[in-house]
């Protein structure tokens, strides 16, 4: 029986120790391609841009549907383009409906917060620049994105966020980009745990199994 409770001890104070040394405990997974984004989501829905008109303008404090998950308010004025007609290039062929901004630096509020969430960002100019979304917890998504068909996936999960600011760098000769667009958001139909809770959480299930076994003992 000693053998045992030591056993699972070690097993308790293993996981535990996992939990805690976890990099970015309290942080969001970041991820940089949608199919991984989507194994972790589960459950998800595409936010349609459909019922706005190509070059409509969407003001700044007016909210954006999030597929009646969540509301997005954005504090700069976007523009509906459509991707082939209004909105030169993207990537792998597709035509989303997306939003452009004539500003480099675009921030949004979510209400309520969003635990997973994605979109694909492309700058305005034809060249390459680094793209970056600040998560309200502190994390960064940086990647270098072409503005010639090169939209580019970014998304989070596991922590519910409140706010982002998206932001298309000045290359090293002060070249900004001109604006960017966003396209091809998605978001979790629920919200999505995080790795170190579920961790903890199969600490609790283990003590509880451990306990029941004690006990018919």
């Amino acid at each position: 029986m000693n053998t045992s409770s030591n056993f699972m001890k070690s097993v308790f104070g293993a996981l535990l120790v996992a939990a805690l040394a976890m990099p970015g405990i309290g942080k969001a997974v970041t991820y940089t391609d949608l199919a991984s984004w989507q194994a972790a989501a589960g459950t998800y829905s595409d936010v349609s841009l459909a019922g706005y008109a190509e070059f409509e303008t969407i003001a700044a404090g007016s909210g954006i549907d999030l597929a009646g998950q969540s509301t997005m308010t954005l504090d700069g004025s976007v523009q509906k383009r459509i991707v082939g007609s209004s909105w030169a290039t993207w990537a792998d062929g597709r035509t989303p409906d997306v939003l452009y901004s004539a500003s480099d630096v675009l921030g949004a509020t979510f209400a309520p917060d969003v635990t997973a969430f994605g979109m694909v960002l492309e700058p305005n100019l034809f060249n390459s620049f680094t793209m970056e979304v600040l998560l309200s917890d502190g994390s960064v998504i940086s990647q270098i994105v072409d503005g010639a068909a090169g939209a580019t996936f970014f998304g989070w999960a596991g922590v519910a966020i409140d706010s982002i600011t998206i932001s298309c760098l000045r290359k090293s000769d002060g070249t900004g980009c001109d604006g960017f667009a966003i396209g091809e958001m998605v978001i979790a139909s629920a919200d999505v745990p995080e790795a170190a809770s579920l961790i903890l959480l199969s600490i609790g299930l283990l003590a509880m199994g451990f306990g029941a076994r004690r006990r018919r003992a």
